[in-house]
């Protein structure tokens, strides 16, 4: 006797197959979209600093001195669009965990309307070198909250001849430390 199609027993093989294919290979699809979007969201945020800091250095807005603190967090926030303004004062602050970004009084920074926290804002001289860190990071208090994975972390020149003591370009975002670095290549290298 000849059967027709497929017993019972044989669907359910090839179901249980498919089911545990998708379950290694829709993990790893979501987790690449993720990192694309950390990526996506670094790249276009480093890009849109470091106009604003030639922009400013070209009309002479950038103070030169390392006590301007607020000057540079205005102009970031205000051309960046920031939804929320974050203080440091006395171990506080208005915006996300600093335990791990070392935090310093004073330091500020900002949340933008796409959820990006930029924060460490603080300038620095430096060797004649006028610079601020920064922090960046893809999607704000949502982990893993690591550097190299959804943050970066750097510095952005100020002085117009560039920053030697801090290998730095004028006007440019520098990533500063591992995995920040090599990071930074794996932004901009496409």
């Amino acid at each position: 006797m000849r059967h027709q199609g497929f017993s019972t027993v044989e669907l359910l093989i090839v179901v249980g197959i498919i089911g545990l294919v998708a379950a290694f290979v829709v993990p790893k699809v979501l987790g690449g979209s993720d990192s694309s979007r950390h990526k996506a969201v670094l790249k276009s945020t480093i890009l849109a600093i470091d106009s604003i800091v030639e922009q400013a250095m070209l009309e002479g807005a950038l103070p030169t001195d390392s006590g301007s603190v607020s000057v540079m967090q205005q102009l970031f926030r205000n051309k960046l669009n920031a939804v929320k303004v974050c203080i440091w004062a006395a171990g506080t602050n208005g915006c996300w965990d600093a335990t791990n970004q070392g935090a310093t009084n004073g330091a500020g920074g900002f949340v933008l309307a796409n959820g990006v926290n930029a924060s460490r804002i603080m300038r620095y001289s430096f060797s004649g070198n006028v610079y601020s860190e920064i922090l960046i990071d893809s999607n704000g208090a949502t982990g893993p909250n690591q550097e190299g994975i959804d943050q970066i972390f750097g510095y952005i020149c100020y002085t117009p001849s560039g920053c030697p003591g801090i290998q730095s370009d004028a006007g440019k975002f520098t990533a500063r430390y591992a995995p920040n670095e090599a990071y930074y290549e794996a932004l901009f290298s496409n």
